[in-house]
């Protein structure tokens, strides 16, 4: 009997491994970095919450709040930004929740509304490895970080070595055993006192370069927490807000907001707002970032001159002179709140620039072929971003400019797609194609376009979806995210894009009022 008693227990736990092994995935087969989701999804997921951060005013003028999560199913983890904090007694670590109706954007799920998150079954029981809590909850080394793409997102802990700070910036050097990196804190984030030897927590930092030197740089969703809280106690209450301030980015309820959300913002840019001499002030907090490039020391020649736009990082307040090139109409994209802007294109003698420009009144000014100065500008994201009619003045009329034709082609021009191929995933497309075929799937609409090297796909949704386009339109593309999906390259519509009709099949323009009618009401 024994003998039987023993065999049946060695064959339940064969069977109990066996059960185990097919349910949980292995090892090799968990991923090391969080999937990447991209679009708007309906269907629910369940996940179980691993990791959370308490809520933050991320938008000071507009008292905007989130907070960060880490959620995961048994195959792989997610990062998710919350934006209704009322959320956050559904996200308790450990708890299984359903998800539903996000959008996958740059590596975060985003939620913005109590209606997409839902509790489920009591009894519902999900699995996850340690191996996969320890590669979500983790830390990056230094050194891998530098064989990532550029404007990834970073998470992690690290120990501070050293601090500078540059005006309105503080730069923190961080290391582990692998090497060092630089680390870029702006706006409120700067309040946070973290010295030498401070651990430090960064969610949703930036990876990019300045010359050599490798930056993880505070952006608009950013949060940074101290973890070594300070030695001194005192029984002031004031001075344990202070405390609270510097060491955690929360805000003590029943506290004054204005005191206690100086930290918890992190601005990448002011908001647009209309043209006013108020409007036109930038804050203190955006104060000068990094030198503009300076001009370049030789003679442009074709082989000089770049195929890309430039590139330009941070704040600016130096003028530097450009002629505009090409401009879009002005549109809408934030018909919630009315906002609006246009795109242009502009170029000194050696580069060329893509610009945002979310004052309409500037509209006057970007006259092509016109010489204009621009200053106090932003560069984000491979544009530069400017927010008020300050930002652009006249200069002498007898100024010239020879912008040649190599470069005023390269500006204006259309890529070719078998070259987008190869081109860094989120990379933002102008240009004009040839559209081949059209499929409505739901709220979107696939539309393919080619050209005499490739084929791509085109992804748009929101507004734009309600510009008429059929097979065999010739159609303009600005501000398309350059991205994929499973084998398929996509460029997608984002917030910013602007999409126009420029001929009909039959090769005759269409009337310029009624496109603009169409593509003025563009949102994301």
């Amino acid at each position: 009997i024994e003998t039987q008693v023993s065999q049946k227990k060695h064959q339940l736990l064969e069977l109990s491994a066996t059960n185990n092994s097919s349910a949980t995935p292995n090892n090799g087969n968990l991923p090391k970095e969080p999937s990447k989701v991209e679009g708007h999804h309906r269907d629910p997921k369940q996940v179980m919450v691993l990791k959370v951060t308490e809520p933050f005013t991320y938008d000071l003028i507009n008292n905007k709040r989130m907070f960060h999560a880490t959620v995961a199913t048994e195959t792989e983890f997610f990062r998710v930004k919350v934006f209704d904090t009322a959320l956050k007694n559904k996200f308790i670590p450990q708890k299984i929740i359903a998800i539903s109706d996000y959008f996958g954007v740059s590596g975060f799920l985003e939620i913005y509304g109590v209606s997409c998150v839902s509790d489920v079954n009591v009894n519902q029981t999900m699995v996850i490895s340690n191996t996969l809590r320890r590669r979500a909850n983790g830390t990056p080394k230094i050194k891998d970080l530098f064989s990532q793409t550029k404007g990834t997102y970073v998470n992690g802990r690290f120990v501070v070595t050293k601090k500078n700070e540059r005006g309105d910036f503080i730069y923190y050097g961080i290391e582990d055993d692998t090497g060092k990196m630089e680390v870029v804190v702006s706006g409120p984030l700067t309040c946070i006192k973290c010295e030498p030897d401070n651990k430090v927590q960064l969610i949703c930092f930036q990876l990019t370069s300045r010359g050599d030197t490798w930056q993880l740089k505070s952006v608009s969703h950013s949060y940074m927490q101290k973890k070594r809280k300070q030695t001194t106690k005192t029984k002031g209450g004031k001075k344990m807000k202070l405390t609270q301030k510097q060491t955690q980015l929360l805000e003590p309820s029943g506290s004054n907001p204005q005191k206690d959300e100086c930290c918890l913002q992190t601005p990448h840019k002011p908001p647009a707002t209309p043209s006013s001499s108020s409007s036109n002030k930038v804050p203190l907090s955006y104060s000068q970032c990094l030198p503009f490039p300076k001009a370049y020391l030789w003679t442009p020649n074709n082989g000089n001159l770049p195929k890309e736009p430039s590139k330009v990082e941070g704040h600016h307040r130096d003028p530097i002179q450009v002629m505009v090139l090409k401009v879009t109409e002005p549109f809408t994209y934030d018909l919630i709140d009315g906002k609006r802007m246009f795109h242009a294109t502009v170029a000194t003698e050696t580069e060329f620039f893509r610009v945002k420009v979310f004052d309409t009144a500037l509209k006057n000014k970007f006259i092509p072929q016109k010489i204009i100065a621009i200053s106090d500008y932003f560069g984000t994201s491979g544009f530069l971003e400017i927010y008020g009619a300050s930002c652009v003045s006249d200069v002498n009329v007898n100024q010239t400019m020879v912008i040649s034709n190599t470069l005023r082609r390269r500006a204006n021009g259309t890529p070719k797609i078998k070259d987008l191929f190869s081109q860094t995933k989120g990379t933002y497309v102008n240009g004009e194609f040839v559209v081949t075929k059209k499929n409505e799937r739901g709220d979107f609409i696939h539309y393919g376009i080619e050209d005499d090297t490739g084929k791509m796909e085109v992804v748009v949704y929101g507004r734009l979806t309600s510009i008429n386009c059929e097979p065999g339109n010739k159609l303009r593309l600005v501000c398309f995210e350059l991205t994929s999906r499973e084998d398929t390259w996509q460029l997608k519509s984002v917030r910013h894009s602007y999409m126009q009709v420029l001929s009909t099949p039959e090769g005759e323009a269409l009337n310029p009022d009624s496109v603009m009618k169409t593509s003025v009401e563009l949102y994301f």
